[in-house]
């Protein structure tokens, strides 16, 4: 008697996905300082339920819109419980969907298997260099991802719609809006070609509308969007609502750059391919390459949904096989990397700009006893340990026309810019303490 042994193969092109599941191993979340006023939305929501009066800083009576509540709540619970560690899974698993979604729709659209492997892991390791990170916008990314994917599916799966806005509403309110702007290049293209689909998107459509109802805050998150995009000193203060440009800071040139290098390979794949492209999808990179031209924020969004579409490039028909315990191996090497990080503290989520300062508060000053004056990125972190702040990087809050109380945004900028008297200014809060930075003009009087 012959006895056959069988060896487990697996497709080479699935080993693509080890790329961005191991560098995601390397990410350093300390740097993210808006997660403290995330979890500090958490806690309240926790503890106090719904706020609808702004409760971190010391200005009184504020109007407030918590527009991230769902993924601030689910943040804190992690956090409370795990630990930095449930927090950072937590991304972590957004992301993996993120890679999955984004083969999908690769695979959809070319019906490569090894292209689109390639195309997705090349994609989430662009994504991963500057935008994966403890913030509401991984979720949205996803959710934004999933609409593009069952609008080009065109089958039954465009009942889940209404159950994307009711989550995109929830969970990142000043992103909802880009659910009905995704499905535009497709309405377009139904009524060009007169598709009889047309008719069940917008019923879907218009539940999805109806859906975004369902929040604490209705109507006014829903509308979240007019409250953050096209405010002159939110543009001018914020780095990621700046447009695309090769002058300015660092951050600036860099996604600059990263966006104009993804840019050109897509128009290449276009032109190239041009056949094989359809009216929604040189709609949908036309719109969303226009909105990374106009604010850095949109990159990740151009990345998600446009991107994709370079799989056109990759016209690789070959099958390659290998041996199962090559993937064993990278899980290993994966699970040990996971494990010294663990081990060592890079899961551990900090700020290291301002621990001292708080550990120094802490131990000579009553909290409850001070006027706190704080440049805008050391906010979060006072905030989550409990003092009452000047402003904090939720930027849109301080803007008269959101908080329906005091232009604080404008006040800060003439403060950081020396537009105003700072003994008039001191005088008219009476702070008592000020964390500041090293070259500001605060700090150089």
């Amino acid at each position: 008697m012959k006895v056959i042994v069988m060896k487990k193969k697996i497709e080479l092109s699935y080993i693509y996905f080890s790329l961005p599941l191991l560098f995601f191993l390397f990410i350093d979340f300390s740097k993210e300082k808006d997660i403290w006023f995330i979890l500090a939305h958490g806690r309240y929501i926790f503890n106090n339920g719904f706020p609808h009066t702004e409760f971190l800083t010391f200005h009184e009576g504020m109007h407030f819109v918590m527009q991230q509540w769902g993924f601030s709540f689910i943040s804190y619970i992690l956090y409370h419980y795990i630990g930095s560690i449930g927090v950072i899974c937590f991304i972590g698993i957004l992301n993996l969907f993120i890679l999955f979604i984004l083969y999908k729709l690769c695979f959809l659209i070319s019906n490569n298997k090894y292209a689109s492997c390639l195309v997705a892991s090349l994609i989430d390791l662009l994504l991963q260099l500057n935008f994966i990170v403890p913030r509401p916008q991984v979720f949205s990314l996803l959710i934004l991802l999933l609409v593009v994917y069952i609008l080009e599916r065109k089958d039954k799966s465009i009942y889940f719609l209404p159950l994307l806005s009711l989550l995109l509403i929830n969970f990142h309110a000043s992103m909802w809006l880009m659910l009905f702007i995704l499905c535009m290049p497709f309405v377009c293209e139904y009524i060009i070609k007169k598709d009889k689909f047309i008719v069940k998107l917008i019923f879907m459509m218009i539940i999805s509308a109806i859906a975004g109802f369902i929040n604490p805050y209705g109507f006014e998150a829903m509308s979240y969007v007019f409250f953050s995009y096209g405010i002159n000193v939110i543009n001018k203060l914020v780095t990621e609502m700046h447009p695309v440009s090769l002058s300015g800071g660092n951050l600036i040139v860099y996604n600059s750059i990263l966006f104009l290098i993804t840019f050109i390979i897509l128009v290449f794949s276009v032109v190239k391919n041009y056949k094989k492209h359809s009216i929604h999808s040189i709609l949908l990179i036309l719109g969303l390459s226009l909105m990374a031209f106009i604010n850095l924020r949109s990159i990740a969004l151009f990345m998600v949904c446009a991107l994709p579409y370079i799989v056109y490039l990759f016209n690789i028909k070959i099958e390659y096989v290998t041996n199962f315990k090559y993937l064993i191996i990278i899980f290993f090497l994966g699970l040990s990397l996971f494990l010294y990080n663990f081990y060592d503290g890079k899961y551990k989520l900090r700020d290291d700009s301002m621990s001292e300062a708080v550990s120094y508060l802490n131990d000579n000053y009553n909290k409850n006893d001070m006027i706190l004056y704080n440049d805008l990125d050391y906010g979060p972190y006072l905030e989550y340990n409990g003092y009452k702040v000047y402003l904090d990087t939720r930027v849109e809050v301080y803007v008269k026309k959101f908080n329906h109380k005091y232009d604080i945004l404008d006040e800060y900028y003439d403060v950081v810019f020396g537009k105003i008297d700072y003994s008039k200014f001191i005088n008219k809060y009476k702070f008592t303490h000020f964390v500041v930075y090293d070259k500001g003009y605060l700090f150089s009087y």
